[in-house]
């Protein structure tokens, strides 16, 4: 049986196979940013591509399924740049709902402060993964500029009496104390969020 080959501590192949990633990724990150690698102006170009991501619940700190969702958004707009396309790659934060809300409350924090904290903490770590955005088209949904544009949608779905105010059964989680779309009752009848048992109510 074969085993594998072992190093001693200190030789010489220990020391060429360490990769200093700290380093070379700050290098990296210094250098795009010095470029303005990501910040487009496409108003002179016809071979455009535009990469939206979801927009991320600014409710803690990036985790794997971030770098999941992320990682692979920013490689496919990588390989659009690299074909030689002008890439708009946009970030943005889905700050009104539920997750925000809930955080804040478990924090003790106001929702607008603990919102707006994950923002800064969270825009910091995606900048330490190299992930390439241009923040100059930064937008949050907790912003009145860009409410104000879903409040005069709904306004006007409203007005032509495509919104409007009836019963209907709900799925409804008691501890977050709102209702659930059926794909947030999981598992047997709980909340995805909380593992609550869902209860039918007619609201």
């Amino acid at each position: 049986m074969n085993e594998r080959p072992t190093t001693a501590p200190g030789s010489t192949r220990e020391a060429s196979d360490h990769y200093p990633f700290k380093e070379i990724e700050a290098t990296w990150r210094e250098k795009w940013d010095d470029l303005e690698l990501f910040r487009q102006d496409l108003s002179d170009s016809d071979n455009k591509f535009y990469c939206l991501n979801m927009y991320p619940y600014p409710s803690g700190d990036l985790h794997v399924g971030h770098g999941r969702n992320y990682l692979l958004g920013d490689t496919l707009a990588r390989y659009s740049f690299m074909q030689g396309k002008k890439v708009l790659a946009v970030m943005g934060w889905d700050a009104f709902g539920l997750p925000a809300e809930n955080a804040a409350i478990e924090n003790n924090t106001h929702p607008e402060t603990w919102t707006k904290a994950n923002i800064e903490k969270m825009k910091r770590q995606f900048h330490q993964w190299g992930v390439g955005f241009d923040w100059d088209r930064e937008i949050s949904s907790c912003d009145p500029g860009y409410y104000k544009w879903t409040q005069w949608i709904f306004l006007k779905l409203f007005e032509r009496g495509l919104a409007y105010r009836d019963k209907a059964p709900v799925n409804w989680c008691p501890s977050c104390n709102t209702t659930l779309a059926n794909e947030q009752v999981v598992r047997a009848g709980v909340c995805d969020r909380c593992d609550t048992p869902v209860e039918r109510r007619e609201l």
